[in-house]
């Protein structure tokens, strides 16, 4: 998440349960926040029908609702009715495909039924900040006075009375969030057993980090799902609370369900504490929404209902896509002499960037490593209070050669390779210096049949599911009559520019 509605752009800088309160269950606020508020329905009054399906009826909030459920990469190009009609393509066939997909069993993977119980908390929990927080919000004239303030400092313009009063509305909710925060830590008062959180940031810190292999620096590395826990300390309580205790495993279990390609591995005991303290809001947060009924409301219903779709569908997509893909060596050979230069590792420079601030301590850098000073070690004082793999020295980057007539690749030509270079950084970019070193320059090679075999996989698999979906789509849409309302679906609004919701 990169900024908060509720607690500004720099979430990190709250305060956390006992000598900080609110921290960690900054973090489950915020992540309510995302999602809180409720889409509004279309602008057109009579939200006509613009199509009529066998077993349905699709309406204008309904393609609007698809609009803005696309990136802006994944939306469809053109104007006028062209582009309502392309839309519109896109929502059949979706309404196809899932329609399809949930009438054939299948069984949820254990991982599956764990995102989805993840999901289905997610949305609770949104919910009853909806109840708890937004429902409950009232601007002030100091919220607007402080808001004013922070637009001006910014050079933003206090006549745009929307703005000021948008801005208002997020220290309004920042105070009702504290408000809330403050309720449901005497709530719960956690007691932590600080040897357990100790062994429990061990394990994790000993979990491989994320960075890429330098071998093959286009296939990134995820941590490992679980960490190195022993057996008889997985039943250790880690923390107790009111109305939940919770051990190493439970804690480990509830890690494992987070997002892989965001969730950052608790190296530190504050790391354990303040992801514990998130889990431990979730807690409280599931048994109040359910308390209170709010998995039966309409929009946490149709919500699950379109998760179980989506589950269904890659089931459906494995036994009707995955399972038809010929990936033997024969095939696999065939798309390889089609053009085995594609398989070739261009040649690269892998680079480690260090940022400083001013042109002093970009000098120094360069001097402690023409001492010997080993990069690990200059990137660790650089940036003390990170753990190792967050460290933005500590990742490498990769910069072609081939084309490249950038500074950054002559910097390092003949005879300077083994010197670091120091890049002064835009203001657009927020200024200061990199301090760039070589870590490897890879040359050019070709890659044989057998070394590429997983790339030509993938480039086999992509090619013959694309014919594979394609002509179930079309007999799929062939099944489904389509009565179109054009007159209704012309008069569809879809913003082509960031804005608000209609």
């Amino acid at each position: 998440m990169k900024s908060s509605p509720i607690f500004g752009a720099q979430p990190k800088s709250l305060p956390i349960f006992g000598a900080q309160p609110l921290a960690a269950f900054a973090l489950l606020l915020i992540s309510c926040s995302a999602l809180a508020a409720p889409v509004k329905s279309s602008r057109i009054p009579s939200d006509p029908i613009v199509a009529t399906l066998p077993h349905k009826s699709l309406r204008a909030s309904d393609l609007q609702a698809a609009w803005f459920k696309l990136g802006p990469q994944d939306r469809p190009t053109g104007t006028g009715l062209a582009l309502r009609r392309a839309l519109l393509d896109d929502v059949l066939t979706k309404e196809a495909l899932g329609r399809a997909a949930i009438k054939e069993p299948f069984v949820m993977t254990d991982q599956e039924s764990a995102r989805y119980q993840a999901f289905e908390r997610d949305l609770l929990q949104k919910a009853l900040y909806q109840k708890w927080v937004l429902d409950s919000l009232k601007v002030n004239k100091e919220d607007r006075a402080h808001a004013k303030a922070r637009m001006a400092a910014g050079g933003a313009d206090t006549t745009d009375a929307k703005a000021v009063e948008a801005n208002a509305r997020m220290d309004a909710e920042r105070r009702r969030g504290d408000v809330v925060g403050k309720r449901i830590q005497a709530t719960l008062a956690p007691v932590w057993d600080d040897s357990v959180v100790a062994l429990t940031a061990r394990a994790f810190d000993a979990m491989p980090p994320s960075n890429p292999d330098l071998k093959d620096p286009m296939r990134p590395r995820l941590p490992e799902d679980i960490p190195p826990i022993a057996s008889a300390d997985s039943g250790k309580v880690l923390v107790r609370a009111t109305g939940e205790t919770m051990t190493v495993i439970e804690f480990v279990d509830r890690y494992r369900v987070l997002n892989p390609f965001e969730r950052k591995p608790p190296r530190t005991p504050g790391e354990v504490k303040a992801r514990g303290e998130q889990f431990l809001g979730a807690a409280y947060f599931l048994r109040e929404s359910t308390a209170q009924g709010l998995e039966n409301t309409p929009a946490v219903r149709r919500a699950l209902a379109d998760r179980r779709e989506s589950i269904a569908l890659d089931h459906f997509y494995t036994r009707h896509v995955v399972a038809k893909i010929d990936t033997s060596d024969a095939t696999l050979r065939a798309v390889y002499d089609r053009d085995p230069t594609r398989y070739a590792v261009p040649a690269h420079l892998v680079l480690n960037g260090l940022p400083t601030h001013t042109q002093g301590a970009a000098d120094s850098a360069v001097t402690a490593l023409a001492q010997g000073t080993p990069w690990d070690s200059l990137c660790s004082r650089a940036f003390p209070d990170m753990a190792a793999t967050d460290r933005p020295c500590a990742a490498a980057r990769n910069v072609p050669l081939a084309g490249s007539d950038s500074a950054l690749v002559h910097a390092f030509d003949g005879a300077n390779e083994k010197k670091p270079y120091v890049m002064p950084l835009p203001p657009q970019a927020g200024g200061g210096f990199l301090v760039w070193r070589l870590v490897e320059r890879v040359e050019a090679r070709s890659r044989g049949f057998d070394e590429a075999r997983s790339y030509v996989l993938r480039d086999a698999a992509n090619e013959q599911s694309e014919v594979l979906v394609n002509a179930l789509i079309k007999d799929l849409r062939a099944k489904m009559p389509v009565k179109v309302n054009d007159a209704a679906l012309a008069r569809v609004e879809l913003p082509t520019a960031a804005g608000p919701r209609p």
